[in-house]
């Protein structure tokens, strides 16, 4: 099984064995039904709490952008780490059994990878401890036809 990390702006460009797996509470609706969700990843209203204790702060002075740290990006991996990782992995990949010719799993959060205060790098830094690397899913460039002429 292949593991990678997406925003839902990508779905369009997913092929057929790519199984997108929510990460995020509310999915906009035009995706409702069209991808799996595994609780367990999803931020927990304690860690949102977190994030609006600091929305008026981030707004103004972003701490990453000073090389501090993030109150929410670090509730929400400390929430991460309380989970039992293979316990996880084991859910994800049930998952992928209830759709045919799937070999891989996105997992799907709002932000593109630009944005640095989202769960992605809780996600990935989580993943990378327990041995696994998650990488950002990029459609493949298409190959242009040579011409003989």
């Amino acid at each position: 099984m292949k593991y990678y990390i997406s925003y839902f702006g990508q779905m369009r460009n997913f092929p057929s064995n790519l199984l997108p797996v929510s990460t995020v509470m509310w999915e906009q609706a035009w995706f409702a039904g069209t991808v799996e969700k595994l609780e367990e990843l999803i931020v927990p209203q304690s860690v949102v709490s977190s994030l609006e204790a600091h929305h008026t702060m981030c707004q103004k002075n972003c701490p990453l952008s000073a090389s501090l740290p993030c109150g929410f990006m670090a509730a929400y991996l400390d929430y991460l780490r309380t989970l039992d990782f293979n316990q996880v992995l084991m859910k994800l990949n049930l998952m992928t059994l209830r759709h045919t010719h799937v070999d891989s799993i996105a997992l799907m959060v709002y932000e593109k990878p630009s944005c640095k205060c989202a769960e992605r790098p809780c996600l990935q830094q989580w993943f990378k401890e327990n041995g696994i690397e998650l990488v950002e899913w990029e459609k493949p460039t298409a190959k242009k036809a040579t011409s003989l002429f």
